[in-house]
């Protein structure tokens, strides 16, 4: 979405990355449904460099009214075919790893 919202060439430039949703392959903006864009657009427009995301998380103060002596992670290849504008997901792993302290 951001690279959408960033992109001037993109009918989502400028939205509000919270207006912006993900409907059927298409990002689409919520107050206006008219702008949007295949999720394939964004990614042809950087000449199809891989797009790479991580996030990180610190507990709460749910810590100290539940266990939190785990942590999990998701792995997931994502293909697009840009003369259909369809992604799809060929290999998806969850795994979680409790561990004791």
């Amino acid at each position: 979405m951001k690279l959408a919202i960033a992109d001037p060439a993109s009918p989502l430039s400028g939205a509000a990355p919270e207006d912006v949703d993900i409907v059927d392959g298409w990002l689409q903006q919520r107050s206006d449904p008219s702008r949007r864009e295949p999720l394939a657009a964004p990614i042809a427009r950087r000449g199809g460099q891989p797009i790479e995301a991580r996030m990180t998380a610190q507990p709460g103060d749910e810590r100290k009214k539940f266990s939190m002596h785990s942590f999990g992670a998701v792995f997931a290849e994502v293909h697009v075919d840009p003369d259909l504008a369809r992604s799809g997901c060929s290999v998806s792993s969850p795994a979680m790893v409790l561990a004791a302290c």
